[in-house]
């Protein structure tokens, strides 16, 4: 009999055991990954920039990340507690250089369907009740789109266009420079309403630093590129700054 006790008595030592280790602890924080692939034969870094001050950019901090070719990188951030600095897409700022060739810049909100701070330009997933994927994926598009770290490499046969900026006549839906040869450009305008642009000027250009000089029967204007490498701006006629963005 006092076998047969002991014997229930440990059975059901067990059974209690058992039925704690099989409970699951469930983890209420959420979370999200961050796939960045890259498609590219070039390897590509990314400086991520928080900004600290406005006034001292010295004090602003850059996390770097490399990315070889056909690899990956996977990051990781819970949401509620998280530091932001554990995610590429929270930047402030962001710099791309694909292969030491080419380079592209943006602010965490501009619209662009390359900009890696826009969540809207990742493939989404959810993988569970607390967890989701974000992928986004670099191809030729992205490394096209990126401008030449030689100021002026790339220009022949490059679209630029203006839909904003004082400069924009009124009248006019946008202004485009388009470069047709390694001397020559031409000036398009769109008018509002019209279907087709029409040819304004055809003009010489020369590439002097970071600023183009465009002559016109002995007028010229300059279009110098921002300090993010995205776009020209112009100053023509004083009439006030056009912002030429790559096509």
């Amino acid at each position: 009999m006092r076998f047969l006790t002991t014997g229930i008595s440990l059975s059901f030592i067990l059974i209690i055991f058992s039925n704690s280790c099989s409970r699951t602890i469930i983890d209420y924080n959420y979370y999200r990954e961050y796939v960045f692939k890259n498609e590219l034969d070039h390897s590509i870094r990314i400086d991520a920039i928080y900004i600290v001050s406005i006034e001292d950019t010295s004090k602003n901090q850059i996390f770097t990340y490399e990315i070889g070719p056909k690899k990956r990188l996977l990051q990781e951030i819970e949401l509620t507690f998280g530091d932001k600095k554990d995610a590429i897409a929270s930047a402030d700022l962001i710099s791309i250089v694909f292969g030491n060739q080419k380079k592209v810049s943006f602010k965490f909100n501009a619209d662009s369907k390359y900009n890696i701070l826009n969540l809207k330009n990742y493939t989404v997933d959810s993988l569970s009740f607390n967890r989701e994927k974000y992928t986004y994926t670099f191809t030729e598009e992205d490394y096209r789109n990126a401008t030449p770290l030689v100021f002026g490499e790339g220009f022949v046969g490059s679209v630029w266009r203006c839909t904003e900026g004082a400069g924009l006549q009124e009248g006019l839906a946008y202004n485009e420079l388009r470069f047709v040869s390694e001397s020559q450009v031409e000036g398009w305008v769109q008018l509002e309403g019209a279907l087709e642009p029409e040819l304004f000027f055809t003009a010489t250009y020369s590439i002097e630093g970071e600023t183009v000089t465009i002559s016109e029967e002995g007028e010229r204007f300059t279009a110098t590129q921002n300090e993010t490498f995205t776009s020209l701006v112009t100053n023509l006629d004083s009439k006030g700054e056009c912002v030429f963005i790559k096509q």
